[in-house]
């Protein structure tokens, strides 16, 4: 299955990798590697993750990025994968989701 991210996704995703880079020297590569292999993973088995919420007619899946402790919402429609969201673990609290 296709997987997309969105450009608040994108954005989330450049931002976590720079701190990651700056603040995690032993292993400054690893979100990036997480979020690949996350995008692989929902790719292959696209209902990955446990339910999280419905928005409208959608139902919303996060999967965990374990040793970065990140969340990739996303949901599934028409045949393609689409993260909306990274979010740390550590926020307690979902992000805005918005679906398009």
């Amino acid at each position: 299955m296709e997987v997309r991210l969105t450009d608040i996704a994108e954005g989330h995703a450049e931002r976590i990798d720079a701190w990651w880079r700056k603040n995690r020297p032993a292993a400054p590569e690893l979100f990036m590697q997480e979020l690949g292999a996350v995008i692989v993973l929902l790719g292959t088995a696209p209902e990955t993750g446990e339910k999280y919420r419905s928005v409208g007619d959608r139902v919303v899946r996060r999967a965990l990025l374990e040793r970065t402790r990140q969340w990739a919402f996303h949901h599934i429609d028409d045949g393609v994968v689409t993260v909306i969201a990274i979010w740390g673990v550590q926020r307690r609290r979902g992000p805005p989701l918005v679906l398009r």
